[in-house]
């Protein structure tokens, strides 16, 4: 794709012609190389543990059309990475009349893409993309290891996560007064008594977030996170997007629900929020020192049975997916109480593997 952007040649269709017996229809003298094109290619993977494939539903897949962009793929929301093929999604590719100028594209199509419901290296490219040193031209096969050795991912800021939480609570809220036709001309969450706020809690992470909020009127809303209060105002609504206006500020966001998940994007900010829900099913909590599957997998080799004393660290068993292997390791020194599995036994994400018992 660089080359093609850069030479205005169709280089596959360049390959079938000659495999028809055809001749190549111009000459290496006449190829010329005008501006400057770059290529990303965004996988489904975590960078964080060590570029760890993913596999799951794209939730979401959203990426504006913009001058000097070219997007290889064949992903859309709803598509299924399975753990049998590479997990990459997308060839992303921008051009310009210099590379200063197709980097400023590539980051922006980077952060105005929506690309939901599973890891990717989104944020590690954007990472790499904005790094001095990269943007300078500095760049060799040791980059990473000498630029991002504090960390392949930045955490996302806090504040990202809470005006995201806001941006989800508010969007709901309009979903549902669009939704009801029960006393449709009564504001939402009206009560006789007129004491307590509504509120929804979110987990962004490690992070736990509860919003309240009450409304106004006219669409406008007193709302609490924490300590802080602020008073936004909707100023439209049309799924998936949300504007508000905050502070004399407005903002604009792709909201996409997904079950118990909502997804909050923006150039800006952005988060995955899992909403909690108001009467939690104790039975579906992961017991102490449980071992769950990372991925979805084969269990290849299982080393441990119940009673077995093991310490911390020790492989439990191996897992295969996506032509890699990944070890489970037992959190903590103690004797193992349980196997849920077998060698031989396909699992899923977050699949109850193992239980180790501390002494």
């Amino acid at each position: 794709p660089v080359t093609e952007c850069m030479t205005g040649l169709d280089l596959v269709e360049e390959q079938i012609r000659v495999a028809q017996g055809e001749p190549l229809r111009t000459s290496q003298e006449a190829v010329r190389f005008e501006g400057a094109a770059l290529e990303v290619r965004l996988y489904a993977e975590d960078p964080s543990a060590g570029f760890l494939p993913q596999s799951g539903t794209v939730v979401d897949w959203h990426l504006p059309v913009a001058e000097g962009l070219r997007v290889d793929s064949g992903v859309e929301s709803g598509s299924e990475v399975g753990i049998h093929y590479d997990p990459m999604l997308a060839k992303i590719i921008t051009s310009g009349e210099t590379r200063d100028i197709a980097l400023q594209r590539m980051r922006r199509a980077l952060r105005s893409l929506s690309v939901q419901g599973l890891t990717t290296n989104r944020e590690f490219l954007l990472r790499v993309l904005s790094h001095p040193a990269f943007i300078a031209g500095e760049i060799d096969t040791h980059f990473i290891e000498r630029h991002l050795g504090d960390g392949l991912v930045a955490e996302p800021a806090e504040t990202d996560a809470q005006r995201a939480a806001v941006m989800a609570t508010l969007a709901e809220q309009q979903q549902r007064d669009g939704e009801r036709e029960l006393v449709p001309n009564v504001p939402s969450g009206w009560r006789n008594n007129y004491h307590s706020p509504q509120w929804v809690e979110y987990t962004a992470g490690e992070r736990e977030l509860r919003v309240e909020y009450r409304h106004v009127g006219d669409n406008r809303f007193t709302v609490w996170l924490g300590d802080e209060s602020r008073e936004p105002s909707v100023v439209s609504w049309k799924a998936p997007y949300l504007v508000v206006e905050d502070g004399g500020h407005r903002q604009r966001a792709r909201i996409v629900f997904d079950e118990d998940r909502v997804f909050v994007h923006s150039p800006d900010f952005g988060a995955a929020l899992h909403r909690k829900p108001r009467f939690p099913d104790k039975s579906l909590a992961i017991p102490a020192g449980g071992c769950v599957a990372p991925m979805p997998g084969k269990v290849i080799e299982l080393r441990v049975a119940e009673g077995d004393t093991v310490q911390a660290g020790a492989v439990l068993l191996i897992m295969e997916a996506m032509k890699m292997e990944h070890t489970v390791t037992a959190p903590h020194e103690g004797t193992v109480a349980e196997v849920s599995v077998t060698a031989g036994d396909q699992v899923d994400a977050d699949a109850l593997l193992v239980v180790v018992d501390q002494p």
